[in-house]
């Protein structure tokens, strides 16, 4: 009988103990949702200058310049600039849609809020990887490029190469930036996925306390 009594004065305890866990929870990542969008929505445009830069010395070199080296590195500054003024721009667009959405799930069904939001911010850290190691790629062709044009008296290859090598190392520091400021928002998801199984009232952690 005592057993009981002790285990229904618990009962509150427990209830109270998950609704204030699971409160701790949402505060915590409705800041780091926070803190990474309006991340994203700096990072686009941060993005957007430097492919409008890219772009205008890209043009620039190539209208104006007779130097040959320059003449070669016009083609990778124009073809990175509007990649990277491309992606700012869409990533830009999006950002609002993207945190209206997350808002909205996040306040409804929060177990299938983590779900989809799991599985977009996984897809997007795979491809930040994949695309990190293009880049890692693209720097040691353009240094190679321009190794080879110097030993060959090619002023426009080692122009090339060095833009090559010098724009895939600027996307990249952009690139290893956004990557970690996505793990980050992951890891949130993560642990609102913790809070998750709760339930509004912390109902469900009781009864995971009480049978095990």
């Amino acid at each position: 009988m005592r057993g009981w009594l002790l285990l229904a004065g618990a009962v509150p305890v427990l209830l109270e103990t998950g609704t204030a866990l699971a409160a701790e929870g949402d505060a915590s990542f409705q800041r780091e949702a926070a803190r990474y969008f309006d991340a994203e929505r700096k990072g686009a445009i941060v993005l957007v200058m430097i492919g409008a830069l890219s772009l205008g010395g890209g043009a620039g070199m190539l209208a104006f310049s007779e130097d040959r080296r320059f003449k070669g590195a016009a083609y990778p500054a124009l073809a990175f600039g509007a990649l990277q003024l491309a992606a700012g721009a869409l990533t830009f667009a999006n950002i609002d849609n993207r945190r209206r959405a997350a808002e909205s799930m996040a306040g409804g069904d929060r177990a299938a809020f983590v779900r989809t939001e799991r599985v977009r911010v996984e897809s997007v850290t795979r491809s930040f990887f994949v695309i990190e190691l293009v880049e890692l790629a693209l720097i040691a062709g353009g240094a190679t490029t321009a190794v080879l044009g110097n030993a060959q008296r090619r002023p426009a290859l080692v122009g090339f190469g060095l833009c090559l090598a010098t724009e895939a190392l600027i996307t990249m520091t952009w690139d290893l930036t956004a990557h970690a400021r996505a793990t980050r928002y992951l890891e949130a998801v993560e642990s609102l996925s913790l809070s998750t199984g709760l339930g509004s009232n912390g109902s469900n952690l009781t009864v995971r306390l009480l049978l095990p």
